[in-house]
């Protein structure tokens, strides 16, 4: 599965919550893969394997190559999540392509600003939060409250100056 959107859409939120709901199915646990550290130029399908295997903590072997992976993820049930792999699209779906042949028991979940591009790939595309309309007036601040967009702003805020509510004057 491979969840797309523009950035800060809250693909990452998603996939840690779905890796989270998930961990009772998969007795080998979830593993978080975070590929934004890689620099796009040069990067090949065995970069993403040494990312992968270091976040299982899978012996140095097992990133030598797609299949030296393959194979010592084979065993495993687990759920993988490779997250910002927009920038790696190439490597990644090499290295997905064979661990879904080769390691049958392993879910893949990859957060992309752009479709992988796997056959049989399912995509879940993530839209922004709609934004509310400029109120009319000082007085409907209440109107605000309604869109998506602003309450998970004030529920943030609020998680860092407890106490905080959406008042005339911040509107």
């Amino acid at each position: 599965v491979t969840l797309v959107g523009p950035g800060g859409v809250g693909k990452t939120t998603l996939a840690r919550a779905a890796a989270q709901a998930l961990s009772g199915e998969n007795p080998d646990g979830g593993w978080f893969v975070e590929l934004a550290p890689l620099a796009p130029e040069g990067v090949a399908a065995v970069d993403v394997c040494k990312a992968i295997a270091m976040a299982l903590h899978l012996p140095e072997e097992a990133a030598q190559s797609v299949d030296a992976l393959a194979e010592a993820v084979r065993p495993f049930a687990l759920l993988l999540v490779l997250d910002n792999a927009e920038h790696l699209r190439e490597p990644v779906a090499e290295v997905v392509a064979a661990l879904l042949v080769r390691a049958p028991r392993a879910r893949i979940l990859v957060t992309s600003q752009a479709v992988i591009g796997l056959p049989g790939e399912a995509v879940l595309a993530l839209r922004p939060l709609a934004l509310p309309a400029a109120p009319e007036a000082a007085d409907d601040v209440d109107a605000l409250h309604q869109a998506p967009a602003l309450q998970l702003f004030v529920q943030r805020v609020a998680e860092k100056l407890p106490g905080f509510t959406l008042s005339h004057r911040h509107a």
